[in-house]
Formats: C-alpha cells, sequence, structure tokens
C-alpha cells in the first residue's frame, strides 16, 4: 500500500485530514472505475440470469438472449445501443462510490485503530481487517445493490433509482430491498479480505524480488491485477447466487435453496455463469481503484493535505 499510511503511529489516532484524503481520494478513483467497468458488470449480470430464464416463468425477459460473453455484448448494442452497456451505472455509482470511499476509510481507521501501517498488516490481519472494512459498509449500501442487479439484468424496467426503491418498498417491502443479504455477504466480504491480503503480500513479494524497500508505483496495477483474479474465482459462486435471489421478484428461496437449485439444475458450471466478465471487471477495478487512491494520496499529501 502506498506511504499515505506513514502518517499512523503507533498509537490510534484519527486526524481529521488523513481520513477526509481517505475517504476524497477513494470517492475520485471509485468514480471513474465505476463509470469505466460498468458494461463488464451488466454483461455479467445478464449472463447469470439468462441461464435461469426459462425456468423462471413469471419474469418477462427474452428467451433468446445469448449465453457467452461477447454474445451478450453485440446482443446489447443491437437491441439497446451502445448505451445499453452503461445500463444500472446510476444505481451502481449510488452503490460503489460511498460505499468506495467509506471502504478505504474504514480500513484506514482500523489499521490506525490497532497502531499499524495497513502495508505492515499480517495476512491475518489484513483479511480480518477487510473483511469487516466491508462487512460493516455493505450491509448499508445493499437496497442499491439490489437495484443495480435488477437494471444490469434487462428485466425490470424502473424510472429512476428513489422510483425502483419505492416500488420495491410497496410490492416487496424491506425484505424486497435487502433480497440476497448473506449471499452478498459472502461475497463482498471474502473478497475484500482475501483481495486486501493478496494484494499487500504481493507488493511484499514484487519488493523482494527488485530489493527495494519502497516499491515503484507502475508495479501497483500488476499486484492489484494479480489479487483480483484470485479473490474474485474464490468468491464466483456467491456472486451467482446473490444476483439469482436478487433478481427474484418471489422472495421465498434462501441462500442454500437457489444454491442448490443451482447445482441441481446447472451443475457446478451454473455457479461459475459470468465468470470472465466479473473477474475483468472486479479485477481491473479493483486495482485500478487502488493503484489510483494511493497515488491520489500522494498528491494529497505533497500539496499538504494530510497531517
Amino acid at each position: 500500500m502506498s506511504e499515505y499510511c506513514v502518517t499512523m503511529t503507533s498509537k490510534p489516532s484519527f486526524p481529521l485530514k488523513t481520513v477526509a484524503v481517505a475517504f476524497s481520494s477513494a470517492t475520485i478513483s471509485a468514480t471513474c472505475s465505476t463509470c469505466l467497468f460498468q458494461p463488464f458488470d451488466l454483461i455479467k449480470t445478464r449472463l447469470q440470469t439468462a441461464a435461469n430464464m426459462k425456468r423462471l416463468a413469471y419474469i418477462a425477459a427474452p428467451s433468446n438472449a445469448p449465453t457467452s460473453m461477447m454474445g451478450t455484448m453485440v446482443y446489447v448494442i443491437r437491441n439497446e445501443s451502445y448505451r445499453g452497456l452503461w445500463k444500472g451505472t446510476t444505481p451502481s455509482m449510488f452503490r460503489s462510490v460511498p460505499s468506495i470511499a467509506l471502504y478505504f476509510t474504514t480500513l484506514h481507521s482500523m489499521a490506525s485503530l490497532i497502531g499499524k501501517k495497513t502495508s505492515d498488516l499480517s495476512v491475518a490481519e489484513s483479511f480480518s481487517i477487510g473483511l469487516a472494512a466491508r462487512s460493516c459498509v455493505g450491509i448499508g449500501f445493499l437496497p442499491f445493490t439490489v437495484i443495480k442487479a435488477r437494471y444490469e439484468s434487462g428485466i425490470f424496467e424502473y424510472r429512476g433509482v428513489m422510483k425502483a426503491i419505492l416500488s420495491i418498498w410497496k410490492t416487496e417491502g424491506g425484505r424486497g430491498l435487502y433480497g440476497g443479504l448473506t449471499a452478498t455477504l459472502l461475497r463482498d466480504a471474502p473478497f475484500s479480505g482475501l483481495y486486501l491480503a493478496f494484494y499487500i503480500q504481493g507488493k511484499r513479494l514484487m519488493n523482494s524480488l527488485l530489493g527495494t524497500e519502497k516499491l515503484p508505483s507502475q508495479c501497483n496495477l500488476p499486484c492489484g491485477v494479480a489479487a483480483g483474479i484470485l479473490a474474485s474465482g474464490i468468491t464466483q459462486p456467491a456472486d451467482v447466487v446473490k444476483t439469482r435471489l436478487q433478481t427474484r421478484v418471489a422472495h421465498s428461496l434462501t441462500t442454500r435453496q437457489v444454491f442448490m437449485d443451482i447445482m441441481t439444475n446447472e451443475g457446478v458450471r451454473g455457479l461459475f455463469y459470468g465468470m470472465m466478465p466479473r473477474m475483468l471487471r472486479r479485477t481491473f477495478m479493483a486495482a485500478f481503484t487502488w493503484a489510483f487512491y494511493e497515488e491520489i494520496v500522494k498528491v494529497m499529501e505533497k500539496a499538504s493535505w494530510a497531517i
């Protein structure tokens, strides 16, 4: 991680300017990465719902939806124009930008609380802190995760984020807005914990190979890409279950029941639908966000934003 953590002393402290740097820099990086990689998320959601459309007769969705990444992209462009690839960007911004900003701020605060630089965390500490930070943030923003998944699926036609929230609340209640909570936590919390652990260890390995104490900025991105690939692959099944739960109008099934339904009707392969676009999106988004975040922090520190 970048040397912004140098402001953390051996004693727990929460300097206001330092927290402001963490929040504002994460907001900028999250906004850029969310807009840039949204098409991958839409394609991933379409692939994960397409395989299940025939069995969900109550959903008015196209039965000829393609089941490949390139096929889905071409299908969306032909039927919804290029703008269709960015469907769901608004709810994604509502969810991703503040949640990523709060995640980095929480991560920063937790590391400071135990009196360590983030770059000095052990594997267990980095995994635990990443998991805890994502869990805290993920629960609060889950309604936007549900709306984002529904926008991207092409199944639901909502006219604005707030109208979507009101519509779900009126027809499905709070349970609809928090659909797939367990599956979401099983996806996001381990992903963040694993990503942070892999990322920090990857940077330490690069430092060792290069024989340097301070890793060059250009090495942050490949470390992030490697961490993202590993974390995405491990948490892929939970993502499929989450998408299936959140794009269902009936919420009678539990996370376990949806998991067993996929295994019974689609096999292990069903748990990995949409893996390629998700891996591309999560990997490059996380790597870009971290790399961009660290560079912004350095610029802000030079401008005396942080103490």
